[in-house]
């Protein structure tokens, strides 16, 4: 759990102080983002998982292409979990997904998670 939420710090650190255009770019944020999936697929016990929405927020907005699908499979293991059922997971990962989108649909933007909270109208504390 450590090194889940080390792996998004670095994330967040990493963008927050990008002073590059695109910050998806930087081979930091894809390091990191390697790291956090390595740190969240090593956690068995899908209840411990399901209390991690910031770190996962944080990895999911930033994930790009092969870390896309490692990011689904972790949401499709955890859609059982009785937890998810307060929400907070499902508002995780329409963030993600916004954010996805958001980029998808405009290949020079380079949005991460406060922009798709926006887009969604959401003030959510990630916790």
């Amino acid at each position: 759990v450590t090194r889940v939420f080390a792996s998004a710090a670095q994330i967040y650190l990493n963008v927050v102080a990008s002073e590059f255009g695109s910050e998806l770019e930087l081979p930091k944020v894809c390091i990191s983002v390697t790291e956090s999936l390595v740190a969240l697929e090593a956690i068995v016990d899908l209840q411990v998982l399901s209390t991690l929405i910031w770190p996962l927020c944080i990895t999911g907005c930033m994930a790009t292409g092969w870390q896309r699908n490692e990011m689904k499979k972790i949401f499709l293991s955890m859609k059982n979990v009785p937890v998810l059922q307060l929400g907070s997971m499902d508002r995780c990962r329409k963030i993600i997904e916004e954010c996805w989108r958001l980029r998808q649909d405009d290949c020079n933007a380079h949005p991460g998670w406060i922009e798709a909270m926006d887009s969604l109208s959401l003030k959510i504390l990630l916790v």
